[in-house]
């Protein structure tokens, strides 16, 4: 059988015991979407936005709490994002012999996948769901990570006893 997930560089890790699913809370976009994610996990943020060095540099000797510095790539693992053409393809993020940046007290024990979209009015349609339920099923038989393992990114607050900050997916 063909592996149709030949993005992914698999590891020997034990580590991965957990699948979280995202979606960017952007509208749906093209490929490029996914290149401004990464773009914007790798700059210097605060307040949500991104900002040079210098400016992050400036606001941190002004006492600012909340500079974010950059990440070495974008917190996901993997992502799913509509073509130009229309067609909806999966995207390699982060590598998995890393660690993600994508939810608070989980990135050394969970992949993290995020579809590019807004899910808090509609779901992802039938194709997008479809491709998460492959890539999820893929990275599950592989790393033995059990079904109830498998989490919504607003599912983990609970688990860390804190107040739900995300409504993904």
């Amino acid at each position: 059988v063909e592996n149709k997930f030949k993005f992914i560089e698999y590891t020997n890790s034990k580590q991965w015991t957990h699948i979280i699913i995202h979606h960017s809370a952007t509208s749906e976009g093209d490929e490029h979407s996914w290149d401004q994610i990464r773009k914007y996990h790798m700059s210097w943020r605060y307040e949500g936005n991104s900002i040079s060095e210098k400016q992050a540099r400036g606001l941190i000797a002004q006492g600012k709490k909340g500079v974010q510095e950059p990440w070495l790539d974008i917190g996901y693992h993997a992502g799913i994002v509509r073509t130009k053409l229309g067609q909806y393809i999966y995207k390699m993020g982060r590598p998995l012999s890393l660690s993600g940046g994508h939810t608070l007290g989980f990135n050394n024990k969970a992949i993290g996948i995020c579809i590019v979209g807004s899910f808090d009015k509609n779901p992802p349609n039938e194709i997008q769901w479809n491709m998460v339920l492959e890539l999820v099923r893929e990275l599950s038989n592989h790393y033995d990570i059990p079904s109830n393992h498998i989490l919504g990114h607003r599912e983990t607050y609970h688990l860390l006893h804190k107040p739900v900050a995300k409504s993904c997916p």
